[in-house]
């Protein structure tokens, strides 16, 4: 049997649920969020949940301010502990920041600098869940383990979207992909370059109280997790396409064992597991978040691997904004789909 529904959402991850937050806190009275797995199980679960608003790149800086709110605001109602109060330290060369003191756990250069700022962490996939139950409680239809197959379309406009379970009519469509799942009617994918992110987990270092550190000289994330700590690197612009998710390679698990010795003082690594994550990745790096060419009603939000979940907020109050076709700022040129081809 045929449904309806105001709005469909495609993607259960933080960013399809922030989404659905922003549309039902605008009015929208019938909406469905459909998920192939189950609420958090992809890009979200993979997710490092450092939340923090200083990034080199203003689009996304201005993103992860504007997200900001949400988080602290959900620490402090909830005290549920799914989101905390940390710092974060950015290591940089000398004339970036603050000189090194003999209290952080890093070990500098003479070159280099260390520069402390607040920020937040939070638990990806536990945080994801509670909000997908708080939705729930106001009148979001979440269907798990339901896939979006395709979208039909009526002279232009979205009509329905066929999923596994049927067909949903409805006069709009959020198309929110984790890394590696194609969105129907494949209207994203040549935009969008998967690649492998290792991401491995360590014991044998002190400092259990130490702040996440982004290595900005080496491109490295370190941070400690319970008794261990966790070392990832992200792909660099120019790596090559590798989206085989295979667990990291002898060599790359040396590789960030030797990083996480030359940064944490009298660290001895053992190897405490290792996984990979997909970061899906747009032509200049930075997220499509907007209407989609050619579909009237139908939106994005893609690309946003690496720093999504930090700005998901944001990027679901600006999704609610084009749905109700509420006037946006200037920075939404610069997350349009569509801007690639006028660059072209």
């Amino acid at each position: 049997m045929d449904e309806f529904a105001d709005v469909v959402v495609i993607g259960g991850g933080i960013v399809g649920l922030c989404i659905a937050h922003s549309l039902l806190d605008k009015g929208a009275r019938r909406v469905q969020l459909v998920e192939k797995n189950q609420i958090g199980s992809g890009g979200t679960d993979f997710a490092l949940g450092l939340i923090r608003r200083r990034h080199a790149d203003p689009v996304w800086a201005r993103l992860a301010t504007e997200s900001w709110g949400f988080f602290s605001q959900w620490r402090e109602e909830t005290r549920d502990g799914l989101v905390t109060e940390t710092s974060v330290a950015i290591i940089s060369h000398a004339s970036a920041g603050a000189a090194a003191s003999e209290e952080t756990p890093y070990r500098l250069s003479p070159q280099e600098a260390i520069d402390t700022s607040a920020a937040l962490r939070a638990r990806p996939r536990s945080l994801a869940m509670a909000l997908a139950q708080r939705l729930r409680g106001k009148g979001l239809r979440i269907r798990e383990g339901v896939e979006a197959l395709d979208l039909r379309t009526e002279n232009g406009p979205v009509r329905s979207v066929l999923t596994t379970d049927g067909t949903i009519n409805c006069g709009a469509c959020v198309i929110a992909p984790g890394p590696m799942r194609e969105p129907p009617g494949r209207l994203l994918p040549s935009l969008l370059r998967p690649m492998r992110v290792p991401i491995v987990g360590f014991t044998g270092c002190r400092h259990p109280g130490a702040p996440p550190m982004l290595d900005v000289v080496r491109g490295v994330y370190i941070a400690p997790d319970g008794d261990r700590w966790v070392v990832s690197v992200p792909p660099r612009a120019d790596a090559p396409v590798d989206a085989d998710p295979h667990p990291p390679s002898s060599g790359e698990i040396r590789m960030l064992a030797r990083a996480l010795r030359h940064r944490v003082r009298d660290a001895c690594p053992t190897l405490a597991g290792a996984r990979c994550g997909i970061y899906d990745r747009t032509p200049d790096e930075r997220p499509l978040v907007g209407a989609v060419p050619g579909v009237t009603g139908l939106f994005a939000a893609a690309g946003l691997s690496g720093s999504g979940f930090q700005v998901a907020p944001a990027v679901g109050a600006r999704i609610a904004d084009l749905v109700f076709s509420e006037p946006t700022d200037l920075w939404a040129d610069k997350l349009r789909p569509d801007r690639f081809s006028e660059a072209s």
